[in-house]
């Protein structure tokens, strides 16, 4: 129970949630987002795993974030699903650099864009999965 209790601290510190403005320029009509990653610690983390909040606009996701280890550069990737038919993949690098694919049938799009506030939470993400 303690430990839950903590875990709860941590995940309720009052820390603005990671903000990211992101953009797709190869469409008809530029599209931009808001995306929002709000960790939330949990006792379901592992090495290499671990339980993230993700908004798009009004909707909340459950995601997961994870290092990218087949990059030169320090990069993490956040998936998440609304439904059977959408999912979210994001792409951010320690300078803050973003891009997120949004798979829908029948309509893919790559939006790219900026993220801030994630310097707090980037170094715990990249612990190694060994």
């Amino acid at each position: 129970m303690a430990l839950f209790a903590l875990l709860t601290a941590f995940s309720m510190s009052g820390d603005a949630p990671i903000s990211c403005a992101m953009t797709a320029r190869d469409t008809d009509q530029p599209i931009t987002i808001s995306v929002t990653l709000e960790p939330v610690p949990s006792l379901k983390d592992r090495p290499g795993l671990y339980r993230v909040m993700m908004g798009i606009g009004d909707t909340k996701l459950t995601a997961n974030a994870q290092p990218m280890t087949d990059t030169t550069e320090d990069d993490v990737m956040f998936r998440a699903k609304a439904g059977s038919e959408t999912s979210y993949t994001l792409g951010l690098r320690r300078d803050g650099a973003a891009a997120m694919y949004v798979a829908r049938q029948g309509a893919n799009v790559t939006l790219t864009g900026h993220c801030q506030r994630h310097e707090r939470w980037f170094h715990g993400w990249l612990t190694p999965t060994d």
